[in-house]
């Protein structure tokens, strides 16, 4: 009787360490995958961020350009408009002297 206690107490060992290594084994890949997910998590949110901040610089440019074009064309506007000015001033110069000559007998 002893000897049939003997297997059944070192065959419940037995088990009782299989079980327990069993529980450390799903314990460490459990951890091992938390880790690996809070990882990626991690790198992941920094990746969005980087890629907000090139979206933002993005439009932050675009809008820039398109301020200076707004800046250009109407700088442009402007010296077009002063240059018409000017030529109509001189046309009318030059209508006003040629009646005068007109009129002059």
């Amino acid at each position: 009787a002893s000897l049939e206690e003997n297997a059944k107490h070192s065959n419940h060992l037995y088990n009782k360490a299989v079980s327990r290594i069993s529980a450390l084994r799903k314990r460490t890949v459990l951890r091992e995958w938390h880790q690996t997910t809070l990882l990626l998590v991690k790198e992941r949110e920094a990746k969005e961020i980087e890629a907000r901040r090139t979206h933002q610089t993005f439009l932050l440019r675009r809008a820039l350009h398109a301020w200076k074009v707004g800046v250009d064309m109407s700088k442009e506007n402007k010296r077009v408009e002063q240059l018409v000015e000017e030529k109509y001033a001189a046309m009318m110069e030059w209508l006003e002297a040629s009646r005068k000559n007109d009129n002059d007998p």
